[in-house]
């Protein structure tokens, strides 16, 4: 099977074509209950595990740099590469704060983002020290860096905001910023939503001449989230950006069935696929699957009832079909 063939990103081969995507878990990054989770998802067979969207504020914190450790090497004793997501601080409604200004909110200041873009940098050199072999940059799902390439909600009037190039400037700025402060091997990946969240904002065809300039900047991998509409083709979304670049190419949304994950790859549409909800349920989905024992895999049945439901009010991710 295509799907368990190695992939080369660098200096890190990949064991197979299944990546653990980052997933919200309501457990902190720096808990012992994160550590186990992760791990276990490691051991299960998986290349990669890419940890949950982290602010990259809280290297900043004491005793930050230690725990997050013990949670990367946690996850490359279980034999999958650990990849850590970063995001930047969430400035919301409730802080007054927008990406731009409107009516009772001040837009985030020029001198802000340049704050963040160097916390962006110290954040993926200290995760490379703490044993993560890459970042994932959080840009996708409607969150900052994704506002800032929407010209809906970028209406700013300054070098981030304004034209094509200027909403790009934020999240490649980032990229500049951790490329000055990783090692040439240490791989850097951008998730991002491919088509506007809402109200038609941009399109697939921004998002691969936005995926150009991203590679050239130097990223390592596009995270494409979501790979398909709802009622698309599988990967429909991470193809085109597929076809336009020579980096690889993740994609979620669908592959929870082995065999769409399989056909992905064999028409060549994506380099890898994220399977979440299938490695909730059941951590020993890869190992299980490779190893012929697909009848004793815990299948996931898309009720979102401890996993996303969890989530939506503060609780540990779980699943229905785990043992009591």
């Amino acid at each position: 099977m295509k799907l368990f063939e190695p992939l080369k990103i660098k200096n890190t081969t990949l064991k197979n074509r299944i990546v653990f995507p980052p997933t919200y878990t309501c457990m902190g990054v720096d808990s012992q209950e994160a550590v186990e989770y992760y791990a276990a998802r490691a051991k299960g067979g998986a290349a990669a595990v890419i940890v949950e969207g982290t602010d990259v504020d809280l290297f900043k914190a004491e005793g930050f740099f230690e725990k997050v450790s013990k949670l990367a090497r946690a996850i490359a004793e279980g034999g999958a590469a650990p990849i850590l997501q970063i995001r930047a601080h969430l400035f919301n409604e409730s802080d007054g704060v927008w990406v731009s200004e409107r009516p009772g909110m001040r837009g985030i200041t020029t001198e802000e983002l340049e704050e963040s873009i160097e916390a962006f940098g110290y954040a993926a050199g200290m995760a490379e020290k703490a044993g993560f072999i890459g970042v994932d940059i959080h840009g996708a799902h409607g969150f900052l860096l994704n506002m800032f390439f929407s010209p809906i909600q970028n209406r700013r009037a300054d070098k981030f905001g304004g034209s094509f190039e200027n909403r790009m400037r934020y999240g490649l700025d980032i990229v500049s910023s951790i490329r000055k402060n990783v090692s040439e091997n240490f791989i850097v990946s951008y998730r991002h939503t491919p088509v506007e969240w809402a109200n038609g904002g941009y399109t697939i065809e921004d998002s691969v001449r936005f995926a150009r300039v991203l590679e050239k900047r130097g990223v390592d991998l596009m995270n494409i989230s979501p790979g398909k509409s709802n009622t698309g083709e599988i990967a429909e979304f991470a193809a085109p950006v597929k076809k336009a670049l020579g980096i690889p190419v993740l994609t979620v949304n669908g592959f929870n069935i082995p065999e769409n994950a399989e056909k992905a790859l064999t028409e060549g549409l994506c380099d890898l696929v994220g399977i979440g909800r299938a490695l909730i349920a059941d951590p020993e989905f890869p190992s299980k699957l490779q190893n012929g024992r697909e009848q004793d895999i815990v299948n996931c049945i898309d009720c979102n009832k401890l996993c996303y439901g969890n989530i939506a009010v503060g609780k540990p991710v779980s699943c229905v079909r785990h043992k009591k």
